[in-house]
């Protein structure tokens, strides 16, 4: 529910906050000025569909307040451009963001976003050389007596 909100308040740029959130229940409200939109969803036992009351108020201008992204929000948004381009630079990025949400941030933002999305789509690298001395040692357990050799090219 909170990525499908996330989405929703970036994509179309309403003010909401979250107000409630557990395992079994969601709130949020629009707090633009008049506003008095609210949501309610909570888990049914028999049904999992929930109602939302349509939101009438006009969408915030970004440049005049702060739009609220996250760098997680942001990662998971693009990362299917970096998979199309995996040599895209910061900069550019920050023009795509830029153009696309009409969102201005420091570039230091925009450079966790480009190394959070490579890292999601090519793995953590520490993590996978790790795994080649378990996978090794498995190889040994399951032929006793053979010699498991691992070089490194340089």
């Amino acid at each position: 529910m909170r990525q499908a909100f996330d989405n929703f308040r970036i994509l179309k740029g309403y003010d909401l906050k979250i107000t409630k959130s557990d395992t079994v229940r969601f709130q949020c409200h629009c707090f633009d000025e008049g506003c008095k939109w609210s949501m309610w969803a909570s888990k049914c036992k028999n049904d999992l569909s929930f109602q939302i009351n349509p939101h009438r108020c006009i969408p915030f201008s970004f440049e005049q307040r702060g739009r609220s992204m996250s760098t997680s929000w942001l990662i998971e948004y693009y990362t299917e451009i970096f998979m199309l381009q995996p040599t895209l630079r910061s900069r550019k990025l920050k023009r795509f963001i830029e153009k696309d949400h009409n969102y201005k941030s420091s570039l230091s933002i925009y450079t966790r976003v480009r190394a959070g999305a490579l890292k999601a789509i090519i793995g953590d690298y520490k993590a996978q050389f790790g795994q080649i001395r378990d996978y090794l040692y498995g190889v040994y357990k399951k032929n006793p007596g053979t010699i498991v050799k691992f070089f490194i090219p340089i």
